[in-house]
């Protein structure tokens, strides 16, 4: 997200791929980023945009000692992310002593010729349009407290304590599709665990953790060499 220290990162690994004609890596990149912004969002879901179970109703905010060190990483997130000059200042001199070409930066992002990040520009534009939302939402009518359980999801009400508003949206389409779907993906996942557990209690069988076990498969080792070279010499 602009305005954090992971835009600027990404930009930069994605710049450098491209100049360096790795398509292939950067489709990687992009699927990574990808990834990134669904485990985030999962966090946003599950917060946001489900109903609170009565049991949490009471909860009480964390202490300040534990808010602490969100504020602080937080802070410099969003200032490693506005300068990133700072951080990257620090990265050029470490690059230069492994004998790395250092990058053409300034305290507001890169300047090169083969491309150019410049985080003012950005915060500006962040910033105007976060007050231009800020604004138009201001200027409608304020919206009215409601019960969240007076909604509905498909026509039908939610009941109480369940996670979502769509509760089971989909669950007439998985009941016409569920028979002419096979899980392949599952179904590997479970044979490849169960050889894994079998290769696991085999090898339990042999390492025992008895003492009398292991010199025994010294002796019978050492045999199967003398074995070998009366049979064959080959030492």
């Amino acid at each position: 997200m602009p305005l954090t220290n992971g835009f600027v990162s990404k930009w930069l690994i994605y710049k450098t791929l491209i100049i360096n004609h790795s398509p292939f890596l950067a489709f990687a990149a992009l699927l990574g980023t990808w990834g990134t912004i669904l485990y985030s969002y999962k966090l946003i879901h599950n917060m946001f945009l489900g109903q609170l179970p009565e049991k949490y109703e009471n909860l009480k905010k964390a202490p300040f000692n534990m808010r602490l060190p969100i504020v602080i990483l937080s802070f410099a997130i969003i200032l490693f992310g506005v300068l990133p000059g700072l951080p990257l200042n620090v990265i050029n001199s470490i690059g230069s002593d492994f004998g790395l070409e250092p990058l053409m930066i300034n305290i507001w992002g890169v300047a090169s010729d083969t491309g150019t990040i410049n985080m003012l520009n950005i915060s500006v534009a962040v910033v105007v349009i976060s007050l231009t939302v800020w604004l138009i939402f201001k200027g409608n009518k304020k919206s009215a407290g409601i019960s969240q359980y007076d909604n509905y999801a498909a026509g039908t009400t939610v009941p109480k304590d369940k996670y979502h508003y769509s509760v089971n949206f989909y669950g007439p389409l998985n009941r016409m599709i569920t028979p002419y779907l096979k899980d392949f993906i599952d179904d590997f996942y479970m044979k490849l665990a169960r050889s894994i557990k079998n290769l696991g209690n085999g090898i339990r069988r042999i390492y025992t953790g008895d003492v009398g076990s292991y010199v025994m498969y010294i002796i019978l080792f050492l045999a199967l060499l003398i074995f070998i070279q009366i049979k064959w010499k080959i030492w």
